[in-house]
């Protein structure tokens, strides 16, 4: 689980990284740090010039990662403003990209009325998508009952009014015993 954090907190940075621009100093230290690697751990003795053709896609997956980090900020903001009673027992988990998760589990004492933000246990960076992103809810109630729903969209308004839909619909649905 440290693992887990840890690479959050440090996705978390990129748009940290994202307000300087990419300079050929920046651009020269990464590859610098590139061969470093090589010629200090033999694990990368074949791997130099696949870590250095690396760096323009560093630069250009932080572009990327950013923006998505802004929309979970969103959809964080907006999920947190919707009511959900004590009463009704269920788990939401929100998945952004096959990376990100938002997490409300009504049923852990701990957690009740707060969202959890964390790093999807098989995180698959590879799948964010610079234009669309895709969404996924699932829903699961205290019977064990599954739901899912799931959108690929590349506009922020429309991925946050699908998430909110998806809440506010299944919220309807459960049955306070």
């Amino acid at each position: 689980m440290g693992e887990k954090k840890y690479r959050l907190k440090n996705i978390n940075e990129l748009e940290k990284i994202k307000k300087q621009k990419e300079t050929q100093q920046k651009a020269d230290l990464l590859d610098l740090f590139t061969t470093y690697i090589y010629m200090t751990n033999p694990d990368y003795k074949y791997n130099e010039t696949y870590l250095k053709d690396m760096i323009p896609s560093f630069w250009n997956d932080v572009s990327i990662y950013t923006k998505k980090l802004e929309i979970r900020e969103k959809i964080l903001k907006n999920v947190q403003s919707i009511t959900i009673s004590n009463d009704i027992k269920f788990q939401i988990q929100i998945q952004l990209d096959e990376t990100w998760e938002l997490k409300y589990n009504c049923d852990t004492k701990e957690s009740i009325g707060n969202w959890e933000m964390r790093i999807s246990d098989a995180p698959n960076l590879t799948s964010v998508d610079y234009e669309k992103t895709y969404v996924k809810c699932n829903f699961t109630d205290k019977h064990d009952i599954y739901f899912s729903d799931y959108t690929v969209k590349d506009n922020d308004d429309d991925i946050i009014e699908f998430v909110v839909k998806s809440i506010n619909l299944v919220k309807k649905r459960m049955v306070v015993e």
